[in-house]
C-alpha cells in the first residue's frame, strides 16, 4: 500500500524528533557528543533544519517556458477549468502557487513569504477575478505591485496531494531576478515542465534552457532529489503549425510539421543532454481544452500519465532521501554508545585486540585513500588527454563525412557556395556537440564514473566493517551486494553522474567559445571548395585547445568529486573512527560506571531503529512496485 505524503511527513518527523531527544538525554554525554561532532559538525542545527525541510517545504511541479508558449493553457487543462488568464508576470514579478483545497481562495504573500491578506471566493468565476487582480499588471493596485510577491491559489485539484503544488513561473529569461525565483523552486520539484511554442519555426530558446541547466549543475549539491532526465517538454500549438513545404527550402522532401518536429528534437537534444524522447510531447492545448479528440490530445493524455507517475515516484524519493540521511546520521550517533557496551562484555585482552584490529584497519583505510586519490587525479589527466585525442581524430579523420553530411540535413553538395562559409562551421559545431553527447565520449567518461562509484562502495563497506567490529555486529556474507548504494549513502550522495555533467557542460560552454572565430571569416571563403573550408576550420583546432576545454568541463567536475570524497568526506569518517577508538582506549577503566547510562541509551536507540526499520520496509516496497 502506497504511503501518503502526509503519512511520510508524520513518520519522518517522528523519527527525527526521537533522534533529537536521544541526543539531548543526559546519558548521551560529552564524550559521545564530541565524537559525533567530529563527523557531523553542528549536528543539532542540521537536524533542526532537516526537520523544517520535511515539514514546511513544498514539493513543486514547476511550469515554465518561453513567453506565449501556452503555460497558462497547460495549467487550465491540468485544473480542468478555464480560470487562469495569461498575465504579464514578467512585469508584475508575481509567482502563482496552486494548492489543492476544498475551499476556493487566494492568499497573498511578501517576498519573505509572509501572508499579507486572504480572500475567499464563492465560486470559480469569483476566483478567476481574484487571480486576475492578483497577477495581472493592469488589474493590480499600486500597493500590491510593491508588496505582493507570491499569490497562492487554493482550489480542488486532484493531481495535487499533501505538500505538492504547481508553480506558475514567468517566461525564462524575462529577467535575472525572476529566473532566480524559478531556480529556487527546483530543489524540491517533483516535476519540471518546459513549454515550447512549436509554431515558432520549431522555436526552442536554447540559450535560456542552457542557463537553467547550468544553474542546476552549479547548485546540484542542494538538489539531491532533482532528476534532469525526468524533465517533461510540452511542445504546443501543433494545430496551427503549417504543413506545407517551404518553397525556399533546399530540402523539398520534408513537410512543415515533420521538419518542425525534427528541429525541436535536435535543439532539445543539444541543449538538454540525455533527454528521454518519451518525455517530449506533441500537443495542442487549445484542442485539449475544447475536448477535441485527435493525435495531439492523445499525446496530452500520455503526458498526464507520465506526470502523475513522476509525482508519485518523486514524492517518495524525497522521503527516501530524508530517510537515508537519518539512517546515515543514526549510524554515527549510535556508534560510541554501542561500541562501549560491546567493550563491557569483553575481557581486557579481547578489548586490546579489538582496538588494535580496528586501528590497523583504519590505518589501512587512510593509506588506501591517499593512494587512490593520487590514482584518480592521474586518471583524470589521462582521460582529458584521451577525450581530446579522440575528438581531434574524429574531426580530422573518421568523422568528417558524418559532420558534413548528417542524415537530418541536406547533403553539403546541395548548399550553394554563397552559404558554405557559414554552413560548414555550423555543421562542425553541431558535429562537436553530437560527439560530446554521443557514445564515444560517454564510454570514456562512464569509465571514470564507474570506477569512482565502485571505490566509494568499497570504502563504505570497509567503514561499515570497522564500525561493526566496534559494536560487535557480524555483517552478513552478502552485505556488500544487499546494502549497495544505501550502505554508501553518506559518500554516494556527493557524487553526480559524470557522463551527464560532461554532456551538459559541453552543450553549455564548449562549442560557443571554440567556434566563435568561424563566423568572422567564413563568408570570405565562399568561393572555396567544401574540403578547403572544412580543413581550414579544423586546422584552427589543436589538441592542446581541446585538452584545455575538457579540463575546464570534465576535469573540473571529476576533480570536484575527487576532492569531495578524498579531501573532505573520507577524512571526516576516519577522524570519527579514530576518536571513538581513542576514547574506548582511554575509558577502559571507567566504562563499568557508565553501564547503566549506556543501556538506557541503547533502549532508546532500539526503539528508534524499530521505527526506522518499519518505514524503511514501506519505502522499499513502494520503490520496488514502481520499478
Amino acid at each position: 500500500m502506497a504511503m501518503s505524503p502526509e503519512e511520510g511527513v508524520r513518520r519522518l518527523t517522528s523519527i527525527l524528533t526521537k533522534i533529537h531527544g536521544l541526543l539531548e538525554m543526559k546519558e548521551y554525554d560529552e564524550g559521545l557528543r564530541d565524537e559525533l561532532s567530529k563527523k557531523i559538525p553542528n549536528y543539532m542545527d542540521i537536524l533542526e533544519n532537516r526537520k523544517k525541510d520535511i515539514i514546511k517545504k513544498d514539493s513543486s511541479i514547476v511550469i515554465t517556458g518561453e513567453t506565449s508558449a501556452g503555460k497558462t493553457t497547460l495549467i487550465n487543462s491540468l485544473v480542468g477549468e478555464k480560470i487562469f488568464v495569461a498575465s504579464n508576470v514578467a512585469a508584475t514579478g508575481k509567482i502563482c502557487r496552486i494548492r489543492n483545497s476544498e475551499t476556493l481562495a487566494c492568499k497573498y504573500y511578501t517576498k519573505q513569504d509572509e501572508m499579507k491578506k486572504e480572500e475567499n471566493a464563492e465560486d470559480l468565476k469569483e476566483l478567476k477575478k481574484m487571480i486576475k487582480r492578483g497577477t495581472d499588471v493592469e488589474s493590480m493596485t499600486e500597493e500590491d505591485r510593491k508588496e505582493i510577491y507570491f499569490v497562492d491559489v487554493l482550489l480542488p485539484f486532484q493531481i495535487l496531494e499533501g505538500s505538492v503544488i504547481i508553480v506558475d513561473t514567468p517566461g525564462i529569461g524575462e529577467s535575472k531576478e525572476l529566473d532566480k525565483i524559478l531556480l529556487g523552486f527546483l530543489p524540491d520539484a517533483v516535476s519540471f515542465i518546459f513549454v515550447v511554442n512549436a509554431r515558432n519555426a520549431g522555436g526552442v530558446q536554447e540559450g535560456r534552457l542552457k542557463d537553467i541547466l547550468k544553474s542546476i549543475l552549479d547548485n546540484r549539491d542542494k538538489m539531491p532529489c532533482f532528476n534532469c532526465k525526468e524533465v517533461l517538454f510540452v511542445t504546443n500549438q501543433w494545430d496551427i503549425v503549417e504543413e506545407d513545404i517551404d518553397d525556399d527550402d533546399e530540402d523539398e522532401t520534408e513537410g512543415g510539421k515533420e521538419k518542425t518536429w525534427r528541429i525541436i528534437n535536435e535543439k532539445l537534444t543539444m541543449c538538454w543532454p540525455e533527454i528521454d524522447e518519451k518525455n517530449i510531447f506533441r500537443v495542442s492545448l487549445k484542442q485539449v481544452i475544447n475536448k477535441t479528440e485527435n493525435e495531439y490530445t492523445s499525446e496530452y493524455t500520455r503526458f498526464r500519465e507520465i506526470l502523475d507517475k513522476n509525482i508519485r515516484r518523486n514524492v517518495h524519493h524525497r522521503f527516501r532521501n530524508h530517510f537515508s540521511f537519518l539512517e546515515d546520521f543514526m549510524k554515527h550517533a549510535e556508534l560510541g554508545c554501542l561500541g562501549r557496551l560491546e567493550f563491557l562484555s569483553k575481557s581486557e585482552e579481547d578489548k586490546q585486540k579489538e582496538i588494535e584490529n580496528a586501528t590497523a584497519k583504519t590505518d589501512a583505510l587512510e593509506t588506501d585513500c591517499k593512494k587512490k586519490s593520487k590514482e584518480f587525479l592521474e586518471d583524470c589527466d589521462r582521460k582529458i588527454e584521451e577525450l581530446a585525442f579522440e575528438l581531434w581524430s574524429y574531426l580530422n579523420f573518421h568523422g568528417k563525412e558524418k559532420i558534413l553530411n548528417p542524415p537530418e540535413l541536406p547533403p553539403i553538395e546541395q548548399i550553394s557556395y554563397l552559404k558554405l562559409g557559414t554552413e560548414i562551421p555550423r555543421r562542425i559545431e553541431a558535429g562537436v556537440r553530437r560527439w560530446c553527447i554521443g557514445s564515444e565520449c560517454k564510454e570514456i567518461t562512464a569509465d571514470a564514473e564507474s570506477r569512482m562509484e565502485s571505490f566509494v562502495k568499497e570504502m563504505s563497506f570497509r567503514i561499515q566493517e570497522i564500525r561493526a567490529g566496534i559494536i560487535g555486529v557480524q555483517l552478513s556474507d552478502n552485505f556488500y551486494e544487499v546494502a549497495g548504494v544505501s550502505a554508501a549513502f553518506g559518500l554516494m550522495s556527493f557524487l553526480f553522474p559524470i557522463t551527464f555533467v560532461v554532456s551538459a557542460l559541453m552543450s553549455i560552454v564548449f562549442v560557443p567559445t571554440l567556434f566563435v572565430f568561424s563566423y568572422f571569416w567564413g563568408t570570405e571563403w565562399h568561393t572555396k571548395k567544401v574540403n578547403e573550408i572544412y580543413d581550414k576550420c579544423i586546422a584552427e583546432i589543436s589538441r592542446e585547445d581541446l585538452e584545455e576545454k575538457f579540463a575546464a568541463s570534465f576535469g573540473k567536475e571529476y576533480k570536484k568529486s575527487i576532492n569531495k570524497i578524498f579531501g573532505e568526506e573520507m577524512p571526516k569518517e576516519i577522524r570519527a573512527l579514530r576518536l571513538t577508538l581513542e576514547n574506548l582506549e582511554s575509558e577502559r577503566q571507567v566504562l563499568k560506571d557508565k553501564e547503566a547510562s549506556l543501556r538506557t541509551l541503547k533502549m532508546e536507540i532500539e526503539r528508534i531503529r524499530q521505527e526506522m526499520t518499519e518505514m524503511g520496509e514501506s519505502l522499499s516496497g513502494i520503490i520496488y512496485q514502481e520499478v
